[in-house]
């Protein structure tokens, strides 16, 4: 492993600082003599990230384009080193890029929970997309890199879903309190409309195979985030794909509702003494009959009234004639027809599916695994045996069954 100061464990390896210090001695890239001390003591005591920063800082004052993925350490220092060697004063101006560093970057910290959660990483580029959405990341650890590269030159404005990103620029006024809360909104927002973590937990007990299929039926269903974007590699990165998948869905159902108008033919007597309500719209209610004298359900219809107006649908009242025998021929009601699956379904659903599946396996292993009840006045010689042969008891056992059967079928 590269050797790091234990002072400074982000910073570059002993290697990377030497092989910077031949090519200054062999004036391969030209510092000024009498800064040249002082700036191996600043490249020895600041991280590799700092660095990147002050690259990515000078970059933008000249309007340069800047990309960091793939980079190696040792690119990143002589980057550095080769910008420092073309300013006119170094000291002062690298003292100026240290200072800008300071007042325009939000603290690591404001952005190190996404850093530490790669579902809730992947749910913010889905989210809100940006030039990252452009890239092809294989596996958790070179999303990540990329993420990291990205966010802390880059501020956000939130309000819930409606949520954008602006590049930093180093050169306006900068109120670094407000968009420090900006990015507290959108940590807020985020734990307020996620599933728990640990509503999850059964897809720790998946293996590969399983998760694979899982996110198979979300891309099936489009529900996948960043299909083409991210590809997991190790199970934790499944895992947190399929999680991110799920949050970026709305949680609840959502169903439309259509009033529906039955066709019923029913007597009843209107020549007792009814009390009516004050008008409803354009009904009159009638407050003493029971829907249920009609055979109605109670639970389906609101009440009995008077249409007025002679409409053919309400949500409050049913429809009668005031001729005859006064037939009810119009019954309203509402019929809810689901529209979109919600957070909550979904879950429910794939959590069924890798269930069955466990079972499925399980009731397999269970057909191909016998128990066999050893005596306890032989366990110890069986234990004996089995360890002369460096063998466990499970091992010996199935051993002198094998040899017994060959030896049956030998003969």
């Amino acid at each position: 492993m590269p050797y790091r100061s234990p002072n400074n464990p982000m910073g570059f390896t002993a290697q990377a600082i030497d092989r910077l210090n031949d090519y200054l001695i062999n004036k391969a890239i030209k510092i000024d003599s009498d800064f040249y001390k002082e700036y191996l003591n600043i490249i020895r005591k600041i991280s590799i990230k700092d660095a990147k920063q002050l690259i990515h800082i000078h970059r933008s004052w000249a309007n340069k384009p800047v990309n960091f993925d793939y980079q190696s350490e040792d690119d990143i220092l002589i980057e550095l080193t080769t910008i420092v060697s073309q300013l006119q004063n170094p000291t002062f101006q690298l003292q100026e890029l240290f200072r800008a560093k300071i007042d325009y970057l939000l603290p690591p910290a404001i952005h190190q929970w996404l850093e530490d959660d790669l579902s809730a990483m992947l749910f913010f580029v889905q989210t809100m997309p940006t030039t990252l959405n452009s890239k092809a990341c294989i596996g958790g650890d070179e999303f990540k890199t990329a993420f990291m590269n990205f966010i802390q030159f880059h501020v956000i404005q939130s309000n819930g879903w409606e949520t954008s990103v602006f590049p930093i620029t180093f050169m306006n006024e900068f109120d670094k309190l407000h968009w420090k809360n900006q990015f507290e909104n959108y940590k807020k927002w985020y734990l307020s409309i996620i599933t728990p973590r640990k509503k999850f937990n059964w897809l720790d007990k998946c293996d590969d195979e399983q998760l694979d299929n899982l996110i198979d039926d979300l891309t099936k269903k489009g529900l996948r985030i960043l299909q083409g974007v991210f590809y997991p590699k190790t199970k934790d990165d499944k895992i947190s794909l399929i999680i991110a998948s799920l949050n970026a869905i709305l949680k609840d159902d959502v169903y439309q509702e259509e009033f529906v108008t039955s066709i019923v033919q029913t007597s009843w007597d209107f020549s007792k003494d009814y009390y009516f309500l004050s008008p409803v719209g354009n009904y009159l209610l009638l407050s003493q009959l029971d829907v249920s004298l009609l055979g109605l359900s109670k639970d389906e219809y609101f009440a009995i009234g008077l249409d007025l107006s002679y409409a053919h649908r309400t949500d409050i009242a049913i429809y009668i004639e005031l001729e005859g025998q006064h037939q009810v021929y119009g019954i309203p009601h509402t019929k809810k027809t689901l529209v979109r699956e919600g957070r909550d379904t979904h879950i429910t659903r794939l959590y069924n599916a890798s269930r069955q599946k466990n079972d499925r396996k399980s009731k397999s292993i269970a057909k191909e695994e016998r128990t066999v009840t050893i005596l306890k006045k032989n366990m110890e010689k069986l234990e004996e045996l089995a360890k002369s042969q460096s063998m466990t008891m499970n091992q010996f056992t199935n051993k002198l069954i094998e040899v017994a059967y060959d030896s049956k079928n030998s003969q």
